[in-house]
């Protein structure tokens, strides 16, 4: 991964005529490369499982999976699964997805 160098305000003053003059510092910050081109470490961790519950699934079958999942562990964990997948997940179809689930759920056990 590249160096690059970034500055920053060290020290700044006002003069009479009310300009302010700064004095700036350079030090080296990792470069991250252009917007979704940083191949980052995979932070999320998955705990757990939805019970099979797929995106691309029939809305019957989503729900049965989630239904499922909600018996076996519970209304929060399951929530808090659908969640976590829709923050990281970068495909539309899924967020989408997940959000109309976690709607059904709140609808149907709160």
């Amino acid at each position: 991964m590249a160096t690059i160098l970034a500055t920053r305000k060290k020290q700044s003053w006002a003069t009479a005529r009310g300009i302010s003059h700064a004095r700036t510092q350079a030090w080296p910050v990792p470069d991250k490369g252009g917007p979704g081109k940083y191949k980052g470490k995979k932070w999320f961790q998955p705990t757990g499982s939805l019970h099979g519950w797929e995106a691309e699934a029939p809305v019957s079958e989503r729900h049965a999976a989630l239904n499922k999942s909600v018996r076996a562990d519970s209304y929060p964990t399951t929530i808090r699964r659908l969640n976590a997948l829709k923050n990281v997940s970068t495909v539309r179809d899924v967020d989408r997805a997940a959000t109309k689930d976690m709607q059904y759920l709140r609808n149907k056990y709160r």
